[in-house]
């Protein structure tokens, strides 16, 4: 089981290893790039670079124990739009 994150923009697999990737919007900035493994907790909305459209934090928190942390954090906000993998030569 894999809890869902607010607003996922695209999850796409990874064609070698067939890992879920995933980006997701934070509001205000907090806009996250995961690899998505089951079992496992991504925090929302205990653990987040989030920040209320209306000014406040959605957490103090941006890490603890027991919650898998992003592999990369836009801050400020990005609105990354699409997940692609090359796999061929540049």
């Amino acid at each position: 089981r894999v809890r869902r994150p607010p607003n996922t923009h695209c999850v796409s697999a990874h064609p070698p290893s067939a890992r879920l990737w995933a980006n997701e919007h934070g509001s205000r900035g907090g806009d996250e790039l995961n690899m998505i493994e089951g079992g496992h907790n991504y925090g929302w909305p205990e653990v987040t670079y989030s920040i209320e459209y209306w000014g406040p934090k959605i957490s103090n928190e941006t890490s603890r124990p027991g919650i898998t942390d992003p592999l990369l954090v836009w801050t400020p906000s990005k609105a990354p739009s699409g997940l692609t993998f090359y796999t061929g030569d540049i």
